[in-house]
């Protein structure tokens, strides 16, 4: 993830990573900043998150073996198809 910080110009966290447990669905929540009720020190930052549960039990609908982006977007936009 250093790489991924010097490469975007990002801000690592303070604290480091801290791997937090994450289901699919909680993505959003998770990796927003503690302002938003995440768990991110900022905005402009990253984290990796983990399938595991702090005691060792697996994630239900964990995101292993992915890589993703949270933004946040300045409009809403809707298209139909």
């Amino acid at each position: 993830m250093a790489a991924v910080v010097n490469a975007t110009d990002m801000t690592p966290q303070p604290e480091g990573l801290r791997f937090p447990p994450c289901e699919a669905t909680d993505l959003p929540h998770v990796c927003s900043p503690h302002s938003d009720g995440g768990q991110l020190s900022r905005t402009g930052t990253v984290e990796v998150v983990s399938s595991l549960e702090r005691d060792g039990r697996v994630v239900h609908d964990h995101l292993r073996h992915g890589f993703f982006v949270t933004l946040k977007a300045s409009t809403l936009m809707s298209s139909t198809v």
